[in-house]
């Protein structure tokens, strides 16, 4: 078996042979290409409001984006690229790097996969590749970055009926009551290369 790091199987054992495909272990036949180009990020869904669609040169953390609305924004984020057929292998490992916090991955319109860490890498056939190819990574981030802008902005959001929702931290306390006003924006997107590794 393969494992990367932080990850885990259930492997169950049985006293009679069973049939089956074997565990798809990965070895490489070539060395990773990052896939270059002009990568578009467009903001699909999500607040306070949507930032302004850009167009990057490597893929980039949509926080270090020039647009001020940036750092307040919770949601949904599109990074896409187009590239030529790479060389020819039977499988591809696409790697995104580092991820926050989540992605779902379509090339050529066609689902990949959803991945939620700690690695984010799946594997591609080669008979899903086209001449050209469109791949689409669609990022979801977390909810602090719009939490800590209402609380800066006095927008009420702690709506419970049975608690007043108090901070684990001190240094996340007002007035006994959690507050993120004084939070840094968390890194959001894509951040560094993605690339394609064949398999054999």
């Amino acid at each position: 078996m393969q494992l990367e790091p932080h990850a885990s199987l259930i492997i169950q054992s049985y006293n009679n042979k069973k049939q089956g495909t074997r565990y798809p272990y990965i070895h490489t036949a070539g060395d990773a290409v990052d896939l270059k180009g002009n990568w578009k990020i467009e903001f699909l869904e999500g607040g306070p409001e949507l930032p302004s669609s850009a167009t990057l040169i490597t893929p980039s953390l949509w926080t270090e984006l020039k647009d001020e609305k940036v750092n307040n924004f919770s949601g949904v984020a599109k990074y896409t690229i187009e590239f030529d057929r790479p060389a020819a292998a039977k499988n591809y490992l696409l790697d995104l790097g580092e991820v926050h916090e989540t992605a779902e991955v379509l090339l050529n319109g066609k689902k990949m996969a959803t991945l939620i860490g700690p690695s984010y890498t799946t594997t591609i056939a080669a008979s899903d590749f086209k001449q050209k190819n469109k791949l689409e990574i669609i990022v979801a981030n977390l909810m602090a970055n719009r939490i800590s802008y209402m609380d800066k902005n006095n927008i009420p959001w702690k709506i419970f009926y049975n608690t007043n929702m108090p901070a684990r931290k001190p240094e996340n306390a007002k007035n006994g009551i959690f507050n993120a006003s004084h939070w840094s924006p968390l890194p959001s997107g894509l951040s560094g290369s993605v690339t394609l590794t064949p398999l054999k």
